[in-house]
């Protein structure tokens, strides 16, 4: 294949490499190598010496390419990975770091704030995240929970974003992300319902071209709470922010019974689900599009 045969015009997408220790540079090389042929420019925010050794035993016919921040290339090269050098662990440093998830926060978090600074110039099309260790983010004294955090905090969004996960026949969103599940009733209010509907409104329109979205919003407690029998949110504060959602002219339904509006929405019934808490909405979306979401 020739480099003739790539877009000038190729979509220069940002590669975090996520924990040195994890599968990140597993999964960096085998997909870029995967993706060959298409008209993106793969660009990773990491170690370059740990991708070459990962490309080494995963992708032979792959190269990695080291290219400065502020000078990325504008066309593809067939086979090549270029990668923005953040850090420089040795193998031995590798090896030593036990147990795994504790060591190089510091530098996750660098990789995942180098990309996100170069897509908010305008300098990457898109950021794709391999996974972080967020032990190893609070072991050097990060205060994030996590990717959706970090994003939100760096893009000066506020609290004006939600973690959604889509797969061909069901979407979701959550309205509190990582919080233990005791503190989910504390963190849960009806102003964050109302705004991460009205974002999945926003999105779905905008994005997947739905002109009015059919969004169902799960209760909290079992059978969304048996009439105030297994719980009151639904009551204090679910039903009141669907009903001023309504006036608004959403098209947005519940508190349902969380046990069934999963496999409703499944079947076609709505075109996503608000979920009150992360395995809520998350082990349903990944059962069905653990491949594929």
């Amino acid at each position: 294949m020739s480099a003739a045969m790539y877009s000038e015009k190729a979509v220069r997408i940002g590669l975090t490499m996520g924990d040195p220790q994890g599968v990140g540079p597993e999964l960096l090389v085998r997909g870029v190598d995967a993706w060959q042929g298409e008209a993106f420019l793969p660009v990773a925010l990491g170690d370059a010496g740990l991708l070459r050794r990962a490309a080494e035993q995963f992708a032979p016919s792959l190269h990695v390419e080291t290219v400065l921040a502020d000078a990325l290339p504008i066309a593809p090269i067939p086979h090549t990975l270029y990668c923005v050098n953040l850090s420089e662990i040795s193998a031995a440093e590798l090896k030593d770091a036990q147990p795994p998830g504790f060591r190089f926060g510091r530098e996750v978090y660098r990789y995942l704030v180098t990309g996100i600074e170069l897509a908010m110039a305008g300098q990457l099309d898109g950021l794709v995240t391999a996974p972080l260790a967020k032990t190893a983010l609070q072991a050097a004294g990060i205060d994030a929970p996590g990717h959706t955090e970090i994003l939100a905090e760096k893009s000066g969004v506020g609290s004006r974003f939600a973690m959604m996960l889509a797969g061909p026949r069901l979407r979701v969103t959550l309205a509190t992300v990582h919080v233990p599940l005791r503190k989910v009733p504390e963190v849960l209010s009806a102003a964050r319902i109302e705004e991460v509907t009205r974002l999945t409104q926003e999105w779905l329109t905008r994005y997947f071209g739905i002109v009015l979205p059919r969004i169902a919003v799960a209760g909290l407690n079992p059978h969304a709470g048996e009439s105030g029998m297994l719980g009151s949110e639904e009551a204090d504060l679910i039903a009141p922010a669907i009903a001023r959602l309504k006036a608004e002219g959403l098209n947005v339904s519940g508190p349902h019974a969380p046990d069934t509006v999963f496999y409703r929405a499944y079947e076609g019934d709505y075109d996503a689900v608000i979920a009150m808490y992360h395995d809520q909405g998350l082990a349903p979306l990944k059962l069905v599009h653990f491949h594929d979401g």
